[in-house]
C-alpha cells in the first residue's frame, strides 16, 4: 500500500479537526504563537480579579453564616423564668468553698467534703490562717488546705460556702472579718451558706439572716441571742441558709447540701453507694 505523502510545510491542507486546523493555521508560525499566548494572558488578567473577588465574597459570606450560627446558639440558651438561671449555667460544675480553722470538728469537715466530691461538686479547702500549713482539728487530725481564704477574690462567687463546727474553730470564724465578709457577700447573692454544730454562732456574730429558722449544737443555742427561730431538726434549710446540729448529723448535713446543689437523684445515688440509711 502506497504511503500517503505529507508535506510538512503545508500541514493545514490535510483534513483535521477544528482545533488542529486552528493550530496549523495560527500557531504554526512564531507570530501566531505569540498572538495566542498574549490573548490567553489578557483573558487571565481580565477574568482573574473577578474570580478572586467572587472567592473573597464567598469567604465573607461563609464567615457571616458561621457568625449567625454562633449567635443563634447563644440565643438558644433560654433563661428559666422562675430562677433566671441559664441552661448553660445549670450545666456548669458546681463549686463550693469550705473554710478551716484550728480546733475544727473533723467529721463535720470530712463527711460533707467527701459527699460533695462524690457528687461531682468542686470543693476548695481554704485556711483562715496566714499560710498553707496543715490545720489541726479537735482530735489532732491535720488537714492540708489548698488555698488561703485571703486569696479568694472579692469578685469570686461559689455556689456554696460552708464551715465545720468545733467550738474553738467556731469562735475563730465568728471573730474573722474575712469569714464574715465572704458569708455576707454570698448571702447577698443568694448563694448557699451553711454552718454546723457550734459554727452557726458566726451567723449571729456577723448579723446574717436574723429572724430565720436555725439549728446548732444545743448547748450553743444561747449564743444566738434569740435572733433566730431555733429548731431541733437535724438539718434546717431556710432559703439559702443551711444549718445542722453536730457530728452525728454530719452525713445528713452533707447529703442535704449535695441535694441542693446537684439534685435529689445525685444525692440518692451517692447515699446508696455509701450504704447510707436514714
Amino acid at each position: 500500500m502506497a504511503r500517503k505523502y505529507v508535506d510538512r510545510n503545508y500541514r493545514h491542507n490535510i483534513p483535521k479537526s477544528t482545533f488542529q486546523r486552528i493550530y496549523n493555521q495560527v500557531l504554526h508560525t512564531r507570530e501566531g504563537k505569540a498572538l495566542f499566548f498574549t490573548s490567553i494572558l489578557m483573558v487571565m488578567y481580565a477574568v482573574g480579579p473577578l474570580y478572586y473577588k467572587r472567592k473573597e465574597v464567598g469567604r465573607k459570606e461563609f464567615m457571616r453564616r458561621e457568625d449567625r450560627k454562633v449567635a443563634d446558639a447563644i440565643a438558644s440558651v433560654n433563661l428559666d423564668s422562675s430562677s433566671g438561671v441559664s441552661l448553660l449555667e445549670e450545666n456548669m460544675t458546681k463549686r463550693a468553698l469550705v473554710c478551716l480553722a484550728p480546733g475544727f470538728e473533723e467529721v463535720e469537715f470530712t463527711a460533707p467534703v467527701d459527699i460533695l466530691r462524690r457528687g461531682g461538686v468542686d470543693v476548695k479547702i481554704a485556711s483562715i490562717l496566714d499560710d498553707l500549713s496543715p490545720v489541726e482539728g479537735r482530735t489532732g487530725i491535720r488537714i492540708s488546705p489548698e488555698i488561703l481564704l485571703s486569696e479568694v477574690s472579692e469578685n469570686e462567687l461559689f455556689d456554696l460556702v460552708f464551715v465545720p463546727g468545733g467550738l474553738k474553730a467556731a469562735e475563730s470564724f465568728a471573730a474573722s472579718k474575712a469569714v464574715g465578709d465572704i458569708y455576707t457577700r454570698h448571702n447577698n447573692q443568694n448563694k448557699l451558706i451553711a454552718c454546723i454544730c457550734a459554727s452557726p454562732i458566726l451567723l449571729n456574730e456577723h448579723k446574717i439572716n436574723h429572724g430565720r429558722q436555725i439549728t446548732c449544737y444545743p448547748a450553743l443555742a444561747v449564743r444566738l441571742d434569740g435572733n433566730y427561730k431555733y429548731s431541733n431538726d437535724s438539718v434546717v434549710v431556710d432559703g439559702n441558709m443551711v444549718t445542722s446540729r453536730g457530728p452525728g448529723t454530719a452525713f445528713d448535713y452533707g447529703l442535704t447540701l449535695l441535694e441542693l446543689l446537684q439534685g435529689k437523684e445525685t444525692k440518692d445515688e451517692v447515699a446508696k453507694a455509701m450504704l447510707y440509711t436514714s
